[in-house]
């Protein structure tokens, strides 16, 4: 089997392995685990101390999330400014050493601490735990996975370059999740989780991407909604079986993973397809009877990205004003 095969089995075992334990024990949280195994299983070669740094950098953003949603769940503006504290703090530690791969596992984790979300109506100790276990979940899930379908470290599987933010770039991340944070609970209630844990995922790759790749990215995510739209169309209409429900997502997302091996163009596309695929499908503990029930997820989503972008571009402007300003003390000083 070729190593694109052996990475597309992986991915497509993992998901496998944990729609059955979400659909078997009713945990919550399962398109956190989902996304961060498939996440996982894309990286080709295993590392068992980044995996153990990931888990501790999983548990450091957990807990600092439960004690912001335990602090200052009564008080909306210390919660924006605590909020932002997180963001700052735990993408500071994770990037210069770190993975793009380890940022958004991380995001994955406290995207729920949302004033507005399902989750904000239980204890917030609790619920941190739950999302954090939920992403701890699908780290435990990707190791097996890499256990039963290794493979070898050749050349062409490299460990990826560190994401290294400086101050301006954290200073966006946080402004970033602050206006998301804002919008979700202002526009989408009940969905502010996919505007914050999309817009994030998507503002992470905006200050050290190319256009073209963010393109590329964008298109990998359009193509997942409207994956995960015909997906539940067409088995919402021909079948009930729970089996062949596992079956299809685990086989398209499987597929994903090759053609994103095979071809590295194509690349930057899987990761958001993956998302896209998944999250609307694996928001449901059954398949959906009304796919139109999807609707404002899909939408949350896109309003995530939207507000990621606006916020980069006005960062990005004020950074050209600024540029051009000291240029023109520079000249005039000379």
């Amino acid at each position: 089997m070729s190593d694109a095969g052996r990475i597309a089995w992986r991915m497509a075992t993992a998901i496998a392995l944990t729609l059955f334990c979400f659909f078997l024990l009713h945990i919550p949280n399962s398109f956190r685990a989902l996304n961060t195994a498939a996440l996982l299983c894309s990286i080709p070669i295993f590392r068992g101390g980044l995996m153990k740094q990931r888990m501790i950098l999983i548990w450091i953003s957990g807990v600092m999330g439960m004690a912001i949603d335990s602090m200052f769940r009564e008080a909306p503006w210390l919660y924006l400014c605590a909020f932002m504290l997180l963001i700052y703090t735990t993408m500071h530690l994770a990037s210069r050493s770190r993975d793009a791969a380890t940022l958004m596992i991380l995001v994955f984790g406290y995207s729920g601490s949302v004033p507005t979300s399902d989750l904000f109506g239980a204890d917030p100790v609790i619920a941190g735990f739950q999302r954090t276990i939920g992403v701890s979940l699908g780290v435990i899930i990707a190791i097996v996975a890499f256990q039963i379908f290794p493979v070898k470290q050749l050349r062409m599987f490299h460990r990826s370059d560190p994401v290294s933010f400086d101050r301006r770039d954290l200073l966006f991340l946080a402004v970033a999740g602050a206006a998301l944070l804002c919008v979700g609970a202002a526009v989408v209630k009940e969905h502010g989780t996919f505007v914050v844990m999309l817009g994030l995922a998507w503002a992470l790759g905006l200050p050290v991407q190319s256009w073209a790749v963010n393109r590329i990215q964008l298109a990998g995510l359009a193509l997942g909604t409207c994956v995960a739209l015909v997906e539940l169309t067409i088995f919402s209409a021909s079948s009930n079986n729970l089996a062949v429900y596992i079956a299809m997502i685990s086989t398209i997302v499987g597929i994903a993973a090759y053609l994103g091996t095979r071809f590295p163009k194509l690349k930057p596309a899987q990761g958001l397809f993956i998302i896209g695929s998944l999250l609307p499908n694996t928001t449901l503990f059954k398949p959906l009877p009304n796919v139109t029930a999807l609707f404002p997820m899909l939408a949350s989503m896109w309003l995530g990205i939207l507000v990621s972008t606006i916020v980069y571009l006005i960062f990005h402007i004020a950074e050209e004003i600024e540029k051009n300003v000291l240029d023109w003390g520079r000249a005039r000083k000379g």
